[in-house]
């Protein structure tokens, strides 16, 4: 049965609707894929001296642990939050995780984590070069991190604004996590725990009833 969403529209059949999200979580990640080729081929010399990968070099462990450390960290924080505001609630039955193959979201999640945290690391520090205070590049990359997250279909996260304000969170931590270490591999390891914590939660919990008017299969 199919009716009418919130915004009044009469929504697609759900056999259309299936297969627009399977074909836009393939789009997703040739989104992620460019996006990791363009900042690579982009990076200077002057930027590489900026950016400590931090996956090559014997202190690798300790920066893929404090990663990891931080991504369960964000994690409690949105259980913890969960509780409390709505939107961030596992059982939202919105969320755009609860539909699709597992294994192209873990896919999604691991390209996505290293496509993200290699462009704020490089647009933080071009940013800088061009005179931008840290804070303001912190600022806009987690703004633009949000937007992403919220675009396409499926997008990323729901249009719940907690779940939006709560991304613009975790994006600045990620990107203030940067500018005190240089080091991308912390916030590619934070990325895919958090969001890897993300997909276990959502799909562990069976979703509330929809809300009165929202799409229906």
């Amino acid at each position: 049965m199919w009716g009418v969403d919130h915004g009044g529209r009469t929504p697609m059949p759900p056999d259309m609707e299936r297969r627009a999200l399977t074909n836009g979580r393939f789009l997703l990640l040739a989104r992620y894929l460019i996006l990791f080729a363009y900042v690579v081929t982009s990076l200077d010399q002057a930027s590489l001296h900026k950016i400590i990968l931090g996956l090559t070099s014997i202190s690798a462990l300790k920066s893929v642990g404090t990663g990891v450390a931080l991504g369960i960290a964000l994690g409690l924080c949105r259980d913890f939050g969960s509780r409390t505001w709505k939107g961030l609630d596992w059982r939202t039955p919105r969320n755009p995780m609860r539909k699709g193959s597992t294994l192209l979201w873990v896919v999604i999640i691991f390209m996505g984590g290293f496509a993200e945290e290699l462009w704020r690391a490089f647009t933080i520090v071009e940013l800088r070069k061009s005179g931008v205070i840290f804070i303001i590049g912190v600022v806009l990359t987690a703004l633009c991190f949000a937007l992403g997250q919220l675009g396409g279909k499926p997008s990323r996260i729901s249009g719940i604004p907690t779940e939006v304000h709560f991304t613009f969170f975790v994006g600045f931590v990620l990107g203030s996590t940067f500018v005190m270490s240089r080091i991308v591999a912390i916030g590619v390891s934070a990325n895919i725990v958090y969001y890897l914590l993300v997909l276990h939660l959502t799909q562990k919990n069976p979703p509330v009833q929809s809300e009165p008017g929202h799409f229906v299969e």
